[in-house]
């Protein structure tokens, strides 16, 4: 994997030779605009594009030089070398894990945010009763009504409730157990 990354780091270095190369063609031939990696070494190396040509139809095939190479060199170098080069750094780069990923024990999900902050609610609650007292009494679909819940409109309850002392630390969950649950409808209940 390291090989393959230090590749395409030295791709891009010689695509960077390239670019300054073309820069020369440029001062040497009076023409502007993109130049051809062929053209480039034509200029400046034509013995070693002789000797490129000569290895590759010797050691390949004819065509793989006049058809197939010669056609991918009239590409600008930085770009013949570049992208692969780039491809290469980022395919094969390190997926270590690094010291900004958050800790195993971070809740991940939603359920565990909620469970979460359920627990936090224990021991930061004043001792107000909730709006909801069971997950059954919450509907989304219904509108938000302002003011107190229905299981609280009757006054002895009120009082009750304004009686109570607020200990330091409340346990909700023995609150709400004490509470009486209004009846339902449905339930048989007269």
């Amino acid at each position: 994997m390291i090989v393959w990354r230090l590749m395409g780091w030295f791709l891009l270095v010689v695509a960077f030779v390239f670019t300054a190369a073309e820069a020369t063609v440029h001062g040497m031939l009076d023409e502007f605009g993109v130049v051809s990696s062929f053209r480039v070494l034509q200029v400046l190396a034509p013995e070693y594009l002789a000797s490129l040509q000569a290895a590759v139809e010797g050691y390949l095939h004819p065509l793989a030089w006049d058809p197939l190479l010669r056609a991918l060199m009239q590409l600008p170098g930085w770009i013949l070398l570049g992208g692969p080069g780039v491809f290469l750094i980022w395919y094969f780069r390190d997926r270590t894990p690094s010291e900004f990923e958050l800790p195993e024990d971070y809740p991940h999900t939603t359920y565990e945010d909620i469970v979460a902050a359920a627990e936090e609610a224990d021991y930061d609650d004043i001792g107000l009763p909730s709006k909801y007292r069971d997950l059954a009494d919450y509907d989304p679909t219904e509108p938000f009504v302002e003011g107190a819940p229905d299981y609280l409109a009757d006054a002895g309850r009120a009082d009750d409730l304004a009686a109570a002392k607020s200990p330091e630390k409340l346990d909700v969950m023995s609150v709400l157990r004490k509470l009486p649950r209004p009846a339902k409808e449905g339930d048989g209940k007269d």
